[in-house]
């Protein structure tokens, strides 16, 4: 009986680490920095975050993308259209946002100008494959969908603070 108990806690404490794990990881899908993919924007749609240990100013170099057609990667320096003729274009200097629901997603983005833009994406036709392109939106459309603000970068300092204090922990767990 006492066998039993152990196994019941520890099966429950297992349990509840998982899904602590899972809910956060969740989370953390909708800001590129989850482990899984879990599909849970429209179009096939993923977000993905990358921070890059070099130096930039006093903040980190950091890249928002947001990933179509489960390769091509829409974020900084990458060309999206004014319309859907896919005849003009404009390079993307950063990404700050996104607002999704279920059937629609709609990217805030800067360009080179530092000019804001909404692009959204648009199915040219050909199999699966989505381009985005800049779209007119208004206000209403909007408050139907949920707002995912992009990470902001974080002080070198702070980078490398973290960066030692894992590097501390993991030699200590292969100890």
């Amino acid at each position: 009986m006492k066998y039993l108990n152990r196994f019941i806690i520890c099966t429950i404490l297992i349990s509840i680490v998982i899904g602590l794990f899972y809910k956060i990881d969740r989370d953390r899908y909708f800001i590129g920095k989850s482990y899984f993919d879990y599909k849970l924007l429209p179009y096939g749609l993923r977000p993905e975050f990358h921070c890059h240990p070099y130096k930039v100013g006093n903040r980190m170099k950091y890249e928002f993308q947001i990933v179509a057609n489960e390769f091509e990667s829409y974020g900084e320096g990458t060309g999206c259209y004014y319309d859907s003729i896919c005849e003009n274009s404009f390079t993307i200097k950063k990404i700050t946002g996104y607002y999704f629901g279920d059937n629609s997603f709609i990217a805030v983005c800067y360009d080179t100008n530092n000019k804001l833009h909404y692009i959204a994406p648009y199915d040219k036709g050909k199999g699966n494959d989505v381009v985005f392109i800049n779209t007119n939106v208004t206000e209403k459309a909007f408050r139907k969908l949920k707002y995912i603000q992009a990470p902001t970068p974080i002080a070198t300092e702070d980078y490398y603070a973290n960066y030692n204090l894992w590097k501390r922990i993991i030699l200590w767990i292969k100890l």
